[in-house]
């Protein structure tokens, strides 16, 4: 099945991304990328939270985190604890990542309301 090789735009500010369809295929066939995604869908965490919540090493869980922050996929921030540590939070940064089949292959649709 042919893919499209068209790019979009992930994010709504001058930062975004812009991702082909088939990079966006590839990284979301990753079972790991796909697990982290739902860890972030709701709520900024952690990767030591992700770690926590998902079945893969710290090592595998900051490669995906680094592939999926490349593709723009998701926003990182900053968290202090009371003892002044600082911690980098992920969360993703789309609402809805639709794929559809058309006369020319795959292609995507995404939708984002976070800057």
């Amino acid at each position: 099945m042919q893919t499209d090789t068209s790019r979009h735009s992930i994010a709504a500010d001058s930062s975004a991304t812009s991702v082909s369809t088939d990079a966006l295929i590839s990284l979301l066939s990753d079972d790991h990328a796909r697990e982290i995604s739902t860890a972030i869908v709701d709520d900024a965490k952690t990767a030591r939270e992700i770690v926590a919540e998902c079945d893969g090493s710290r090592t595998t869980v900051y490669r995906r985190l680094n592939r999926l922050e490349d593709a723009g996929l998701l926003t990182t921030d900053t968290r202090y604890d009371a003892n002044g540590h600082h911690r980098t939070t992920y969360q993703l940064r789309f609402d809805s990542l639709s794929i559809y089949l058309e006369t020319g292959g795959l292609n995507c649709a995404v939708e984002s309301t976070h800057d």
